[in-house]
Formats: structure tokens, sequence, C-alpha cells
């Protein structure tokens, strides 16, 4: 079994060529990245948060720190980097099955399930 990504959202709309942060080099959004089995009906939620550099010094205060997980920090946007990373890091991950897929997709994106215990 294999991961496919069916759809990425920035911000709750489409992420394409023509999204565009306001500001190319300050800013932060959700990047949701929409994964199921490939070829197959269905998709869960993966979120991932995508900041500047700088975004990250105008907002991190002397004595803070940032935790990095499912994080992606760029120096200024580029959606065709961004784009590809995306895809490297989400889409033909394999596994026995549909959890442990997900599992690994979840070290670097917030599963929906993550935390869910039956």
């Amino acid at each position: 079994m294999m991961s496919e990504i069916k759809q990425i959202l920035a911000e709750s709309e489409e992420f394409n060529k023509n999204f565009c942060p306001e500001d190319i080099y300050n800013f932060n959004f959700l990047l949701r990245v929409m994964i199921g089995p490939k070829g197959e009906q269905g998709e869960e939620s993966f979120d991932v948060e995508v900041y500047t550099t700088k975004w990250i010094e105008d907002n991190l205060d002397d004595n803070d720190v940032m935790i990095g997980r499912h994080k992606i920090i760029m120096k200024e946007y580029n959606y065709k980097i961004l784009n590809d990373k995306v895809i490297k890091l989400f889409e033909s991950k394999s596994g026995d099955n549909w959890k442990e897929i997900a599992e690994q997709l979840s070290k670097y994106a917030y599963w929906e399930f993550e935390d869910y215990k039956e």
C-alpha cells in the first residue's frame, strides 16, 4: 500500500501556484495535506505550519524557545520549492496498511488521528 496526496490546502484555500502570502519573507500559515491510500477513496488530514526565518525572528522573544515538530521553515516563499518538498515528504510512502503509512507521515505533519485511542 502507498500514500497519495488527494488535495493540499493553504489557509483553507487550494494550494496552487496562485497562492502567495502577502509578504514572501515574513509569514506563517497552515498547510493541510489531504492524503489517502493510492488509488482508493478516502483521505485524512495532515497539518504542517509553514514559517519563514524572518517570521520566527520577529515573533520569538529573546527568552523564548520554539519547538520544531510539524513545521516547515523557509527563508522566503517559493511555491515550486515548497510544493516539491511536500510531494517528496508525503507522496508514495509505503507500508503494510494505512495506519503504518499514516504513522510515518505523522513525523512531518499533525495527523488528525495522531492521538486517537479506541
